[in-house]
């Protein structure tokens, strides 16, 4: 789960400047470079500057998790999240961010060891794209640790009972 990068798409007028944009960018590049406090800084002025910007709103989150300012991250994620969904439908790139602040939300969750809430917004951000969410939600989907459970039984039941056909047997099938 990297930096959310900064929107290359058509985005409504007014939302942004472009002097928000490359300032936006820049703090991606302090975070990256591990100079969190200046990255969140930086984006706490772009979002001063654009409100209803979630990008800005994502990045800073994402910063704020790594600087283990967890209910700062939620505070945003919230925020980016409640911009977007009424406008997933018209712009692709809300639908992105919406994606990542789900997926970055359900980790937070999923760090506080709130399983049911995780799988929600795993759910929600996979339903979105997010690739990484719909690994995390099958992860978290308790029909499918039942599944894994039961079938890891069965075959330790099996490798217990049959130990010469493991996978280390020297014995050769014929």
């Amino acid at each position: 789960q990297g930096m959310n990068t900064v929107p290359e798409v058509a985005l409504p007028d007014g939302i942004v400047t472009d002097i928000q944009l490359t300032e936006e960018k820049e703090a991606i590049r302090l975070a990256q470079g591990g100079i969190l406090d200046d990255a969140i800084e930086m984006l706490t002025r772009v979002i001063a500057a654009a409100p209803e910007y979630p990008s800005a709103l994502n990045n800073r989150a994402q910063v704020l998790r790594l600087a283990h300012r967890e209910d700062d991250a939620k505070s945003d994620l919230d925020k980016a999240i409640s911009i977007c969904t009424p406008l997933t439908d018209k712009y692709s790139v809300f639908r992105n961010v919406a994606a990542q602040a789900y997926t970055q939300r359900g980790l937070l969750w999923k760090k506080a060891g709130d399983e049911e809430r995780a799988l929600a917004d795993f759910e929600r951000g996979a339903a979105l794209g997010s690739v990484f969410a719909k690994r995390e939600a099958v992860s978290l989907n308790p029909y499918a640790k039942l599944c894994h459970s039961m079938v890891r039984g069965l075959m330790e039941k099996y490798h217990f009972s049959h130990p010469e056909e493991g996978p280390d047997s020297k014995r050769s099938r014929t």
